[in-house]
């Protein structure tokens, strides 16, 4: 094994609870150049060693394969084996980014209480029935099991911390928006989104089918009459058991993902300006109508809304502070490869 230096310059590090992302950069060596991977014969050889933290060629393929089933769901045995180096170099860079990070949390005394586990759970928990599916179930059917991903999570909640004190949460200053716009020149990159309205017919885990077939026939109901040329205005504000029912339904610009899924593929798929067929979610029943959609695009930092605007440079903050301390700790690291990574 040969030692080598890397400095990754990260443009993004997002610990979710496999601690990945399914954007994550790859990373360089010194010189800036992407690593070239060829996987070794032994699956007992170590292919990378951090600081004695140990990676095994089994357990690196293992993170690689997980990475493809996440990002393309089941593949042919070749089109695996031609996206696997490119997968694997992901899964060596992170490995080296977490496990620095989780031996500075060690190092400066981060620990997480059971009460945060508990909130942290709860707050996935909600994130994930916004796409069907509870914290329970997920863990149940995850390849990784219970256990390890209980452990993930609270590796993500070290992590956080650590990362917080880097720098604390404050508001943008005029210089720190200054300097957003100044890298940003060329545009902040912003997703896939529509512009949707809706009316909701809320409905209970516990409710009786009889419940949810009478939601349904009235949200029908409003639908025929929206579909006659009632104002959906009026009709939102008399029927929907949304907050937004005081605004009319008006749920704002909505990035590809952020909604529920059966939602989501509706109003990404819908006629602009139609009354939809009503969808149904796991917060209840929808009608929607979508008034624009707009296509993954660059926006030029002055064109951002102010919300927006502060959301970004926060983001673009807390990069900084993290790259700066990335870079710190792998200056001070042994980070050793096997000889088939260059």
């Amino acid at each position: 094994m040969k030692d080598i230096r890397i400095i990754f310059l990260t443009t993004c590090l997002l610990i979710s609870a496999g601690c990945g992302d399914k954007k994550a950069e790859s990373g360089g060596g010194a010189d800036g150049r992407e690593m070239k991977v060829a996987i070794p014969d032994d699956p007992s050889a170590v292919i990378i060693n951090v600081n004695g933290n140990e990676l095994t060629v089994s357990q690196a393929l293992a993170r690689a394969d997980q990475r493809l089933t996440s990002l393309h769901g089941e593949l042919s045995n070749a089109e695996r084996k031609r996206q696997r180096p490119e997968l694997l170099n992901k899964v060596l860079n992170q490995f080296v980014m977490r496990t620095l990070l989780l031996e500075e949390a060690e190092r400066v005394g981060i620990t997480v209480s059971r009460e945060e586990t508990s909130d942290e759970f709860a707050r996935l928990d909600k994130s994930l029935r916004r796409i069907g599916k509870g914290i329970d179930e997920v863990m149940a059917h995850s390849s990784q099991g219970e256990e390890s991903m209980r452990e993930e999570i609270v590796t993500r909640l070290k992590v956080r911390k650590l990362l917080t004190q880097q720098r604390p949460d404050a508001p943008p200053t005029e210089r720190d928006i200054q300097a957003f716009k100044r890298d940003n020149q060329n545009g902040v990159p912003m997703p896939e989104s529509v512009s949707a309205r809706h009316i909701l017919m809320r409905v209970g885990k516990d409710d009786s089918e009889a419940i949810h077939e009478e939601k349904r026939q009235k949200l029908e109901h409003v639908r025929r009459q929206l579909i006659a040329g009632a104002d959906f205005v009026q009709m939102a504000s008399e029927f929907s058991d949304c907050p937004t029912k005081a605004k009319g339904g008006q749920l704002g610009s909505l990035p590809r993902g952020f909604m529920p899924l059966a939602f989501d593929i509706a109003a990404f798929s819908q006629e602009i300006g139609a009354v939809g067929n009503i969808v149904r979610s796991t917060a209840g029943y929808h009608l929607i109508v979508v008034d624009r959609r707009d296509p993954p695009r660059l926006v030029h930092p002055d064109r951002l809304p102010e919300t927006h605007l502060n959301a970004a440079v926060k983001a673009y903050l807390n990069r900084k502070a993290k790259d700066e301390l990335l870079i710190r700790l792998q200056e001070q690291a042994t980070i050793t490869y096997a000889e088939d990574v260059q």
